[in-house]
This record gives C-alpha cells, sequence and structure tokens, in this order.
C-alpha cells in the first residue's frame, strides 16, 4: 500500500515552479540481498516515506535550471534503515540553448552516505555534460560526458562503478 500527496505551484507567469509531494509506502513481503549469508531473503515487511522538492526558473528562452530534493526514510521490520537507500538526495540540473540548434545540459547528483551491510558507503558527487547540435532537419550531433570531475565512488560495496566516461553519436531522421 502506498500514498503519494503533492501540490505544485507556479509563480511569475510561470517562470518559477515550485513542487512539494510526501510518499509513504508499506510493502509486505520483500525480498533483498543479504549481505552476511550472499542471499536474497525475504523481508516480512518495510516502510519507506519521505519528501521530494522542486522549484524550476525558467527566466528566458535560453536558459533553465531545475533543483530537487529527496529525504527518504526506510526501515525494515527489525526497526533497521535499509542498505544502499541514502536519506538525502539532490539534484540540479541547468539548461542553456544559446543558438537556436545547439543545446548544452549538465546535471549534477549528490547522494549522501548510506549503509551497505557492515559498511558505510561515503557520499558522493556526480556532474554530468551533455550537448547537442542540430545540424540540419535530419541531422544531430550529440555528445556526453559522464562522471565529469572522476569521482571514485560506490553504488553498492565492493563494486566499481565508470570512470570518467565520454560518448558520442549522431542522429538521423528519415
Amino acid at each position: 500500500m502506498g500514498y503519494d500527496i503533492g501540490v505544485e505551484q507556479s509563480f511569475m507567469d510561470k517562470q518559477i515552479v515550485i513542487g512539494l509531494s510526501w510518499f509513504w509506502n508499506d510493502i509486505d513481503n520483500f525480498i533483498d540481498w543479504d549481505n552476511n549469508s550472499w542471499t536474497y531473503q525475504n523481508i516480512d515487511g518495510i516502510r519507506t516515506q519521505g519528501i521530494e522538492s522542486t522549484i524550476a526558473w525558467h527566466p528566458c528562452d535560453y536558459f533553465n535550471m531545475q533543483l530537487g530534493y529527496t529525504y527518504t526514510d526506510t526501515e525494515d521490520d527489525n526497526g533497521d534503515r535499509l542498505d544502499r537507500r541514502p536519506l538525502h538526495k539532490g539534484t540540479a540540473d541547468l539548461n542553456f540553448y544559446p543558438t537556436k540548434h545547439l543545446q548544452i545540459h549538465f546535471t549534477s547528483v549528490y547522494v549522501s552516505e548510506r549503509d551497505d551491510g557492515d559498511e558505510k558507503l561515503d557520499a558522493y558527487t556526480l556532474v554530468n555534460l551533455a550537448v547537442s547540435y542540430q545540424i540540419c532537419k535530419n541531422v544531430k550531433v550529440f555528445g556526453r560526458i559522464e562522471n565529469l570531475f572522476d569521482e571514485e565512488y560506490e553504488e553498492v560495496g565492493g563494486y566499481g562503478t565508470a570512470d570518467i566516461s565520454a560518448y558520442a553519436g549522431v542522429k538521423l531522421n528519415f
């Protein structure tokens, strides 16, 4: 069973949009990985609850930004926090449109420290960059760099994550 209640309000002719929501979930028979036995286990029940908030700013046609924050409180049937679920998570998105054909997108994600079995995973911040250029009606080139500042982090204890990575492509429409 779950509930999600939210409100969103715009201001200044929709240049600023603020949203806030509260969520609550009660889940029976949750299956999760047990770090001690290295097998999956059934948890009789878990509860998650928290808030999500956003603020978006659209001051002009060539720039906009959005900030988001999520607070997530989790608890299993023993009263313990669930592994790998951050209490705090924040996002920031910046979009630039310097010309009609060029788009530049920065995104940043902050994840707070969290437990993973007997170890504590460090907080981390990732920054990504994406660029696209519409060459003509049917051809767009694009590229992105993930983990722009080569942050070392773990989402799951003992499992590596990608270093700085670059991707590029061409999109053709016929």
